[in-house]
């Protein structure tokens, strides 16, 4: 005897469909089906979700009693929405996926520059973020030396010199570097990530700082490679 489970199907359907309208903000009037293009990190589930929702309409639009007989959801289906729920539901912060501090080769302000750069190159490290008190006042990268041999006659650059000397050198370009809160989402970072990537200027640092803000301590950072790299679906960097 085949027990129809069609309404267990549209019951489970109706949560994932909710978890999607609150997470996205989509209103009851509009179709959930634009979020499987538009958001990068439901495109994996594409193909899965816009079934799911052929099936939905399916037993909610036609007779349901006179298909009872003929048709039964597999549990695979179920599997997979429960999958899905619980992906779309987990909301992993930033702070869970950065570089922490402790982790983290940076330069406080009064440090020497010739013995950082010495460390960045034997690391093959390009850029360091410069912290005054904690907080981040500026990144020293490959162009920065550059810039500073270019300049030579303001600035002695001689083996003593500190990252406090060159400070008005350290220049963070807003445009490309972001800072965000420890909780916020991996997910929207993603998508910022993958915004920015399209309209041509991708987000180089996202500075994580205790405000969320540019006068915050600095808690971690990531990297461009590292969000650009990151598997949204649960699978972390390790530091």
């Amino acid at each position: 005897m085949n027990i129809n489970n069609t309404s267990d199907f549209l019951e489970i359907y109706k949560e994932l469909e909710i978890i999607l309208r609150k997470k996205y903000g989509i209103h009851e009037s509009e179709s959930i089906r634009q979020l499987f293009y538009k958001k990068q990190e439901l495109k994996k589930f594409n193909t899965n979700l816009n079934f799911l929702a052929d099936v939905r309409n399916l037993y909610s639009h036609f007779q349901i009693k006179r298909l009872n007989k003929y048709m039964n959801v597999k549990d695979s289906v179920f599997s997979t929405i429960n999958s899905i729920k619980q992906i779309i539901s987990k909301e992993e912060r930033v702070f869970d996926n950065c570089i922490k501090l402790n982790h983290l080769f940076y330069a406080n302000i009064d440090d020497n520059v010739y013995k950082k750069i010495k460390i960045m190159n034997d690391k093959d490290i390009n850029s360091i973020p410069i912290l005054n008190d904690g907080v981040v006042i500026g990144l020293f990268k490959e162009d920065t030396l550059l810039e500073l041999l270019q300049k030579d006659n303001e600035i002695m650059l001689d083996e003593g010199i500190s990252f406090r000397e060159i400070e008005k050198y350290l220049k963070i370009d807003s445009k490309v570097n972001i800072y965000v809160d420890p909780n916020y989402p991996i997910a929207d970072l993603y998508n910022r990530y993958y915004d920015s990537f399209i309209s041509g200027n991708p987000i180089s640092y996202i500075f994580i700082t205790e405000s969320g803000d540019s006068d915050g301590k600095l808690m971690g950072i990531i990297t461009q490679y590292r969000i650009s790299t990151y598997n949204i679906w649960g699978v972390s960097w390790k530091n």
